[in-house]
Parts: structure tokens; C-alpha cells; sequence
């Protein structure tokens, strides 16, 4: 099954990124997709929010859960169904803790869906109708248990929305370097299905800085090569990236537009080796969804220099694998 690591790290491969994988793109992810539930004004004592309603199920799904270790493991009989949690084991030289839901013999007892990391934790669950589970390269999986409050900030790996982190607006920046962040907003709390396609999901790869937008609807979250990701409760509160005078040339990375590059057309280079793809985004949000996306463009190997034009109403403008975006007009 391929990973939404290694999948990450093929999108990065198939861009031609010269920039070292490194750490940058280990860690992959876990996910729910969870209904919202309204909030009856003056009713507080029957008022089931969307935490409250995911921490009961919560509750219900490790009703008998137990923590365990690596290996393989029948459902039921070696290991109870749960939402259970665990972190690479730092002895291991394999690389990602894995963790792999298994079908029946009907299925040939093929993978159904899995989850892993480099960093941070990972979230899988496992229901009674898997056959097995595999565990690999991690330490003892536990079954979750949230914080007491949801934080502002995090680091790598899989949260949950409204119980490990409160939703809103999230900044995560390398200041004074170029690393790149890779996020996922994962399919569901069981994995990401067997083969399944990353470009299906919201997600998004950015060098120095990356920004999104974390709702109720989304509640699981995944990333790697990250830095820590702090709350802000608004664009205005994001910090002009340090030292940032593009007057000379706009690089790689994700800049607001009207605080760090004004609207105009510019005209870009590929970057001098003519490895790594140039692509740009023009963003009017930070979901990772298509509807945040006002215009994109990809090009494996830029013969000519290419001209876009950022308007007043994006709010930002990510590049990659381009060098020295030139505004030409007046």
C-alpha cells in the first residue's frame, strides 16, 4: 500500500525537487471526517457539541480497548477495535512506524487501509470487522485519550480538530530558511485506504511557510517537515516573513499578497538547474480546497519566462520551483 508518505515524497520526486526529502516529508497521517452538530441556544445542558459528540464516540469505540505493540494481530482475539495512537519507535533504523488494517480471508486478507509517521504521532481505527492488524517500527499503540483542553499549537504528525486543537487559522514557518512543510486533511479515522490517491484530499507542499485554514468539517489533521504550528485569528496577525524585501525578485514560498507582494504581473525564471517543475498558485483561502485555488499553472521545464497576473482580491500567492518572479507592469 502506498503511503500518504510515500506518496508525498513521489509528488516531490515527480516535481523534481532538488531540496533534500530528508525528514522533511516523514510523517504521515490519520483522519475523520465527522458531522457537526447545531448548538440549541439556551438548551446548555443538552447542547452536544461537535467535541463533545466526537469525544463520545471517543469513548464508545475504546470501551474495551487496550494497548499493544508490533506485530501482527488477530481482531477481537489478540487486540480489541479501538482509536488507538502511537509514535515511531526511536531505536528503529527501519524508518516509519506503520500501522496496517488487514481484511479476511475473503479478501485474501489484503490491506484495507493504514497510517504511519516519522514524527509526531499517528491515529488509526480499528473496528471489528478487520481480520488483523500490523504493526511495525513503533512503539506501544494506546488507545486515544485527548487533552484536557484543545491547544493552539502543535507539532508534526496527526491531531483531531476540537479535541487535540481548537479549529481556525494556522501559520507554520521555518523563519530564515527554505524548508518545505507538507499537510494532509486525511479521508477518515480508519486510514488512508489501500492505494488511495492523495490528490483526492485536501492537501498542500510549501517551501518557508505554510497557512491553513482548520474547520469543524475537516477535524483530523496530518503533517510533516513541519515547524510548529501556532493560532492566529486572522491574516492580519500573520508575521511579514523576516527580512522580506521582494522588490528584487519573488522565490519559492507562500507570500500574502498586499503585505509581502503587491498585485500586478510578474514574470518568472526556472530555477537555474531546469530540475524542479514551476508551479504557482494564486489562493483566495488556506481549506486546500479546489474552491481556495483562483488560478494555478505547472511547468516541467520552462523554456520561455512565464507571466501571471495576482489580483487585488488573492490573498496569497505560493511558488515553487521557480526563481525570481519580476513584477513588470507599471
Amino acid at each position: 500500500m502506498t503511503s500518504v508518505l510515500e506518496a508525498g515524497l513521489d509528488l516531490r520526486l515527480r516535481r523534481g525537487e532538488k531540496r533534500s526529502a530528508g525528514p522533511v516529508m516523514r510523517g504521515l497521517a490519520v483522519a475523520v471526517i465527522f458531522a457537526s452538530v447545531l448548538v440549541a441556544a439556551g438548551c446548555a445542558d443538552a447542547v452536544r457539541t461537535p467535541s463533545s459528540a466526537l469525544l463520545e464516540r471517543v469513548e464508545e469505540a475504546n470501551a474495551e480497548a487496550e494497548a499493544f505493540g508490533n506485530g501482527t494481530w488477530e481482531v477481537g482475539v489478540d487486540i480489541q477495535p479501538g482509536i488507538y495512537r502511537a509514535r515511531r519507535d526511536p531505536s528503529s533504523l527501519a524508518g516509519l512506524c506503520t500501522g496496517e488494517r488487514i481484511g479476511d480471508a475473503a479478501s485474501g486478507y489484503s490491506p484495507l487501509a493504514g497510517t504511519g509517521t516519522y514524527y509526531g504521532a499517528a491515529i488509526i481505527e480499528i473496528s471489528a470487522t478487520d481480520a488483523r492488524f500490523r504493526s511495525e517500527n513503533c512503539m506501544v499503540w494506546e488507545p486515544y485519550q485527548p487533552p484536557a483542553e484543545p491547544q493552539d499549537e502543535f507539532g508534526p504528525g496527526t491531531v483531531i480538530t476540537g479535541l487535540d486543537v481548537r479549529p481556525g487559522l494556522y501559520v507554520s514557518a521555518h523563519a530564515g530558511t527554505d524548508r518545505s512543510c507538507f499537510w494532509a486533511k486525511p479521508p477518515g479515522l480508519a486510514g488512508w485506504p489501500a492505494g488511495y490517491d492523495i490528490q483526492n484530499t485536501p492537501h498542500s507542499y510549501e517551501p518557508r511557510r505554510a497557512i491553513v485554514e482548520l474547520s469543524d468539517a475537516d477535524l483530523m489533521f496530518d503533517s510533516s517537515g513541519c515547524s510548529t504550528w501556532r493560532r492566529v485569528d486572522s491574516i492580519g496577525e500573520i508575521e511579514r516573513w523576516p527580512g522580506a524585501d521582494l522588490s528584487d525578485g519573488v522565490p519559492p514560498g507562500l507570500w500574502l499578497v498586499g503585505r509581502e507582494i503587491e498585485p500586478g504581473t510578474y514574470v518568472a525564471e526556472q530555477e537555474p538547474a531546469g530540475v524542479a517543475e514551476c508551479q504557482w498558485r494564486r489562493l483566495a483561502g488556506f481549506g486546500g480546497a479546489d474552491a481556495d485555488v483562483r488560478g494555478r499553472g505547472q511547468v516541467v521545464l520552462l523554456r520561455e519566462p512565464l507571466t501571471v497576473t495576482i489580483e487585488e482580491d488573492d490573498v496569497a500567492f505560493a511558488t515553487d520551483g521557480c526563481t525570481n518572479w519580476q513584477r513588470v507592469d507599471p
